[in-house]
């Protein structure tokens, strides 16, 4: 799924099964641009993280389950 705002467009990638895979935004070039956030198949917060113009840029957090 993808929702376009002046150039940008807030991508949601989900598994199979219909849960939130990925939510992340991307530029008109198709590359990472903004917050990122990626999620395990039950719906916890995996990795959350920054790109600039396709990479990582900033603090990159990865989360565990016995946090």
């Amino acid at each position: 799924m993808s929702i376009q705002f002046k150039g940008l467009h807030l991508q949601k990638d989900k598994y199979t099964d219909g849960s939130k895979a990925a939510v992340y935004v991307v530029d008109e070039d198709g590359r990472k641009n903004g917050p990122y956030e990626q999620y395990l198949p039950q719906g916890t917060l995996f990795i959350k993280t920054t790109y600039k113009n396709d990479e990582l840029n900033g603090l990159y957090e990865q989360y565990f389950a016995n946090n």
